[in-house]
């Protein structure tokens, strides 16, 4: 059985990486109906620069939080050097200032170097020059991969930071403005649409679609996506015979019942329509937070529950395998 894919955010050049990587032609034709990608940031995006020197609280105020709370996970990860802004996307647009200097995305390896252990100094350094320029080289459509980039426009995105104060050994402050441009309020537009206007075969077998005003976490729960995704599947039903019958019992579901606090950390829309025939809102609170097919995520998912509800449903037939 074939799958649709569904990534999200950073999911989006992890899968993109996979399909080019990892697979086949071949395989991508046998096992690959289509790919969604929504709000990717394909080529960085210029919060991971704020990240590195001050922290990046995505949107929660310095009164609340302290701007470099979570800043010592930020740092010193993987991710961050595919989150870091590509000159590719970004061009010479200046994205950090002090005093005396402009930095643009060819120089966020520099204000690593400056600012030293506090921007994950030598670890940070080693991961860039391990990582730095995958993305870059695979910024072309999957062949065999009916690809749909998705995202959002018209949201207050972070674009630029200044500082008051050059950047130095052990450089760790807020800056002192931030300037916005369009984007999704993380990924800045010109990351979020570079498929579309620069990948060479992008009309050959990929399409895009706005989604405007709405944020980079909650385009997994605006409506006009949930139906957006329902409608792809439903248009796969003549080819999906699982998806015509519900996969979950009703009864069955209401017995388990949610653990304590997990509907609100589960996105909720992702995708009763997989699971109910892809009829928006018929499913319970199950249909709308288990994914039925791959969804990568930053979402955080508690695997033990997923682990004990594949056991506990095993015995109800076929139908969509839990991922």
């Amino acid at each position: 059985r074939k799958a649709v894919v569904v990534s999200h955010s950073l999911g989006c050049p992890t899968v993109l990486h996979f399909f080019h990587t990892f697979v086949s032609e071949a395989w991508r034709a046998e096992h690959i109906e289509g790919w969604i990608g929504l709000a990717g940031p394909w080529l960085g995006a210029a919060m991971q620069a704020k990240a590195y020197l001050s922290g990046y609280t995505m949107g929660v105020p310095d009164w609340l939080i302290a701007h470099d709370y979570v800043k010592p996970i930020q740092v010193n990860s993987s991710s961050g050097v595919w989150l870091t802004p590509s000159p590719l996307a970004f061009g010479e647009a200046t994205i950090v200032t002090t005093p005396s200097r402009n930095y643009t995305a060819r120089d966020i390896t520099q204000l690593i170097s400056l600012a030293g252990s506090q921007a994950g100094g030598d670890q940070a350094l080693a991961l860039h020059k391990k990582l730095e320029g995958q993305l870059e080289g695979l910024q072309n459509a999957p062949k065999n991969v009916p690809t749909q980039v998705w995202y959002s426009s018209g949201v207050r995105t972070p674009e630029r930071f200044d500082y008051g104060r050059e950047i130095s050994e052990g450089f760790n402050e807020a800056p002192v403005e931030e300037h916005y441009g369009d984007g999704d309020g993380t990924v800045n537009i010109q990351s979020l649409r570079y498929p579309e206007l620069h990948w060479p075969n992008f009309d050959e077998c990929c399409s895009a679609k706005v989604f405007p005003d709405v944020s980079h976490s909650s385009i997994l729960s605006d409506e006009r996506v949930v139906k957006a995704i329902a409608g792809q599947l439903r248009g796969l039903l003549h080819m999906v015979p699982m998806l015509r019958e519900p996969v979950l019992d009703d009864e069955i579901l209401r017995e388990l019942g949610p653990p304590a606090g997990l509907s609100e950390l589960l996105p909720k829309p992702l995708l009763a329509a997989a699971l109910w025939r892809a009829d928006v809102g018929a499913g319970s609170w199950l249909a709308h937070a288990v994914v039925p097919i791959a969804l990568l995520s930053f979402s955080i998912w508690p695997l033990a529950f997923v682990s004990r509800r594949r056991r506990e449903l095993r015995s109800s037939g076929p139908g969509v395998q839990l991922v």
